[in-house]
């Protein structure tokens, strides 16, 4: 290291620090309500469809579905909870996968909680990856890193308060649950999965059988295809690469779920199913 990145490395420390002393002086002077939060965060989850929607993840593959919150919901409690530092840094990074961990610091209470990811980088030809799909894989795994060290540090009692009602607007009245149903079943149609492929994983045998609950990990699932923390081939499968699923299979699937009520990562494309 020369002195001129000897300085500037200094200088960057500094900077740091003094960003960080104004946040801690800033949540000692104005602390959290979280009455005031929770009310912000419910307001801003049940906003429009959409927002809702985009607030669910869910991993229907083999037996059991992981779903939980998103990385977009998790952006939401950041906005809502103030008074947090969050930070993502890769650890590691080879030919073959990626580690990435989130940190998330709770200024006020003095708490820092982190979340290491690790993603392998899958190229479907064969042969080293090429920098876009490392690049890929980097901010797949730094989006879930962020939001699990999040939802480690926000209690989660109050995580699920605010996701139970994300799901209720998500999915809507009995009037708009067809509408919705069939929104879903048009997007599984153009990414290739069919709609027997979805019933046959349910064990249902007719559409009208679809549940609020089979709808709501339909669109979580939308998420997981979004973010590329699942493939299409993956989804709605009651078998991973020919052997029966377990719990421990679905761990170490792509998006490395670290608690079965957490989940999420940055969207490929915007828009509700569109």
């Amino acid at each position: 290291m020369n002195n001129l990145e000897a300085r500037n490395n200094d200088a960057n420390a500094l900077v740091t620090k003094a960003e960080i002393d104004i946040q801690v002086s800033a949540a000692n002077q104005y602390p959290r309500n979280i009455k005031n939060c929770l009310s912000e965060a419910e307001e801003l989850v049940s906003m429009d469809e959409e927002t809702a929607q985009q607030c669910i993840y869910a991993l229907p593959v083999g037996k059991d579905v992981i779903q939980g919150p998103s990385v977009r919901l998790a952006e939401i409690m950041v906005s809502a909870w103030g008074n947090l530092r969050v930070s993502c840094r890769i650890t590691e990074i080879s030919d073959k996968h990626v580690v990435v961990t989130g940190a998330c610091w709770d200024v006020q209470k003095g708490t820092i909680w982190e979340a290491p990811v690790r993603r392998t980088i899958q190229n479907k030809r064969g042969g080293p990856p090429n920098d876009f799909m490392i690049n890929n894989t980097v901010n797949a795994a730094s989006s879930i890193a962020v939001r699990n060290a999040i939802f480690r540090t926000i209690p989660k009692s109050y995580v699920n308060r605010v996701y139970e009602i994300a799901k209720k607007a998500a999915i809507g009245d009995v009037k708009s649950i067809a509408i919705r149903r069939q929104k879903a079943f048009d997007y599984f149609g153009k990414m290739g999965i069919t709609r027997d492929k979805i019933l046959t994983y349910y064990a249902l045998s007719d559409v009208d059988q679809i549940t609020t609950d089979h709808l709501t990990q339909m669109i979580g699932a939308i998420n997981a295809l979004k973010e590329g923390t699942v493939s299409v081939e993956q989804l709605f499968s009651l078998e991973i690469k020919g052997e029966k699923s377990n719990s421990a299979q679905l761990d170490n699937l792509n998006a490395k779920v670290f608690n079965k009520q957490i989940a999420n990562a940055e969207e490929v494309e915007e828009g509700q199913y569109e």
